[in-house]
């Protein structure tokens, strides 16, 4: 057991360099052989993405990053739920939440796997996030007995109620067909997607759409979901700032320090090991220390017991309601609410969420790979990423979750403050959603984690994410021309949605004005859409634009071959990439050197 020690902390770089007393008593005669402590070299990850931890520590590794999304997947659950006018039935919340955390293990499980190969997390979209709040101002999608609800608490545009009321068979029948309508929709979209991704038309589209193009995109997404955070903080700020400090003291200001752990073996008796375990854990403690600190103000009776107080979901018994109702097992299935519908507003929002999700999970391949000190990700794993997204927004469409799956940026960004970043984490983190989404009791459990605590870990990991982001513009030249395109695109992109609540276009054809008029109002869409353009209308060199070293990079070009195998699938690579016509199938590695 000792040498599996010595060689586990070789690898991750730990010295023998200092040593400490023994502990104990020696006779005389006796040989004082000094414990052994251990020092970790300077690195900038603790574990990198082709390194594989323990196994023990594998597993809070990958819990560590599943807590960190947990807030996302309550979230947009709620938002389907208040969309089909489900507001008040609490079985529906709980399937919903089931089939939310099932499909984004099995979306992670396979991109990590079989996609891009990048330790990403696959969740709910936050693209959809809009068309969600969206459809309830469509006449057709309002409730029709929303004037009778008891509003308990409204934070922006997230509406939760928590006065429970059991459905009439009439409103379970509406809940349900719009339900249906959803799954048919999302299901068209996904097979779109997948599209994209099956055609190698989205590595194509690399030409044209580089780092100037992301960047935006990603800022404008990062800025946007900045009402999350202020959701959930708003619950108790002393609790969301306290453990924001935490995570940042261990991560960033105790950066380069180990944490002496006491250890005792037989050939060595007592000694001190010194592991980076304030840095790996450090947004894992902090949601510790948030979440002990919340029971002792609950349990004082300093957190109002009022369910219309915000400060009410900064207690740790305000939703242990959920663990007693919701089942011990619950396995969600295509067509659990019914066959699949298709309705034109909901693909119309849908499609545009799905446009957007694809260059959001573009930008994200590449921050995760600028994080991980990776290639960027090359033409064939990208458009394999892309191709299971789509797979896997088809399959949440027909379970009926009603929302697609996409990179989640934020834990992209607990990449960079933990210094972990092997695949494996993010295998485990997957088997937990899967775990949360059939054991209905262990997903509640951690469901009910106080809203403070999950505003404070939003705070560091969406901030991370939108300085990460920035990472893409290394190899653009930032010159008036192009510090001209970024700064246009994110003015436009905040400022065109203020401007469509008062204005909107009319060509004399509804359908047309309903799409033209929903591009125009998502924030996302419109400043990716102007970079775009100017970034391939102005003229500039493409070594200026940074897309000179973005397409080397993509189709191997480049002489960086550093962990270039990251993003083979093994096993199907070796066995299909001996043959000549591999090299034209868009997932196989060599096919961007075709283009």
């Amino acid at each position: 057991m000792d040498t599996e020690m010595d060689m586990e902390l070789d690898r991750i770089g730990v010295d023998s360099d200092r040593n400490s007393e023994v502990i104990g008593d020696t006779s005389e005669g006796d040989v004082r052989e000094p414990s052994i402590t251990f020092e970790v070299k300077k690195r900038k990850f603790v574990y990198d993405v082709l390194d594989n931890p323990p196994i023990h520590l594998t597993f809070f590794f990958g819990l560590q990053q599943a807590l960190l999304s947990l807030s996302l997947n309550l979230t947009t659950t709620l938002l389907v739920a208040d969309a089909v006018c489900g507001f008040g039935d609490e079985l529906l919340k709980a399937e919903l939440l089931s089939t939310t955390l099932f499909t984004s293990g099995i979306s992670t499980l396979l991109m990590v796997t079989v996609g891009v190969r990048l330790p990403v997390y696959q969740g709910p979209a936050m693209a959809f996030v809009t068309p969600l709040v969206a459809l309830k101002t469509l006449d057709n999608w309002q409730c029709p007995n929303s004037n009778d609800i008891v509003n308990a608490t409204i934070v922006d545009d997230f509406n939760q109620t928590s006065i429970s009321m059991s459905p009439s068979i009439d409103s379970r029948e509406e809940i349900k067909f719009r339900l249906q309508m959803m799954e048919g929709s999302l299901m068209v979209a996904g097979v779109l997607q997948t599209m994209l991704g099956a055609t190698g038309l989205v590595g194509r589209l690399l030409r044209f759409i580089g780092p100037i193009t992301v960047v935006p995109v990603l800022f404008l997404i990062g800025i946007s979901i900045y009402k999350i955070a202020v959701k959930f903080c708003n619950a108790h700020w002393g609790v969301a700032f306290l453990t924001f400090a935490v995570a940042m003291v261990l991560s960033l200001y105790l950066e380069g320090r180990q944490t002496p752990i006491p250890f005792w073996s037989k050939e060595r008796g007592f000694h001190v090991i010194y592991y980076p375990l304030h840095t790996v854990f450090s947004l894992l403690i902090a949601i510790i220390v948030g979440w002990v600190v919340s029971i002792i103000l609950t349990s004082t009776g300093s957190l109002s017991d009022d369910p219309k107080s915000a400060q009410y979901f900064a207690r740790t018994d305000s939703r242990v309601k959920v663990i007693e109702e919701a089942s011990w097992f619950y396995f969600p299935y295509p067509g659990q609410f019914g066959p699949p519908k298709f309705d034109v507003d909901v693909f119309v929002t849908f499609f545009i969420a799905t446009l957007i999700s694809v260059i959001d999970s573009v930008g994200d391949y590449y921050a995760v790979a600028r994080i991980c000190d990776a290639p960027p990700p090359p033409t064939h794993a990208v458009n394999r990423g892309i191709f299971t997204e789509g797979i896997m927004s088809t399959v949440a469409g027909a379970l009926g979750a009603g929302h697609a799956t996409t990179t989640y940026g934020p834990n992209i960004g607990a990449i960079g403050f933990t210094r972990v970043a092997s695949l494996r984490v993010f295998v485990a983190c997957g088997l937990a959603y899967i775990i949360f989404g059939v054991v209905g009791k262990i997903g509640a459990f951690f469901i009910t984690m106080p809203y403070s605590v999950l505003g404070g870990v939003s705070m560091v990991s969406f901030g991370m994410f939108i300085g990460f982001n920035f990472a893409n513009l290394i190899p653009v030249h930032l010159n008036a021309r192009n510090m001209a395109i970024l700064g246009i695109s994110m003015f436009f992109g905040i400022m065109m949605p203020h401007w469509s609540k008062s204005h909107s276009i009319n060509t004399g054809i509804f359908d047309l004005d309903r799409l033209l008029n929903a591009f125009i109002s998502n924030t996302m869409f419109m400043g990716g859409f102007i970079a775009c353009t100017l970034d391939n209308t102005v003229p500039g060199t493409l070594e200026e634009r940074g897309l000179k070293a973005w397409i080397d990079e993509t189709i191997g070009k480049s002489t960086t071959q550093q962990k270039a195998h990251l993003y083979d699938v093994p096993y199907i690579q070796e066995r299909l990439g001996r043959y000549k016509w591999a090299k034209y199938i868009p997932f196989m590695s060599g096919y961007g050197k075709q283009l």
